[in-house]
């Protein structure tokens, strides 16, 4: 089960997309790449797109609302998080992953 809010879910769409991209553009090239070295590929791309989706995202201002009768400022945003971790910070994760694929392959 998948658990997202707002545009999380965006994570683990970006990096499925890569994949198929990575694997799909070097086959139409006629590259031949190793398993190991294609999802290194995958990865490395999907933490640069979800990392700056994610920043864009989190820099979209919130709505400003004021309480009538105390006069304070509550600021409401939008979340977008991946298993309740914000999708910014999944690019750090992804790029872990990537760093142990890479060790290991």
């Amino acid at each position: 089960m998948i658990i997202w809010q707002g545009l999380g879910i965006l994570v683990v769409l970006i990096t499925g997309l890569m994949m198929v991209a990575v694997d799909a553009g070097s086959g139409a090239l006629g590259l031949v790449l190793p398993t190991a070295q294609s999802n290194e590929i995958d990865i490395v791309l999907a933490t640069i797109l979800v990392g700056a989706w994610g920043l864009y995202l989190r820099r979209i201002p919130g709505r400003i609302l004021i309480d009538n009768e105390s006069g304070q400022e509550v600021v409401i945003r939008s979340r977008h998080s991946l298993f309740w971790i914000p999708m910014d910070y999944w690019s750090g994760i992804l790029l872990v992953l990537g760093v142990a694929l890479a060790i290991k392959g």
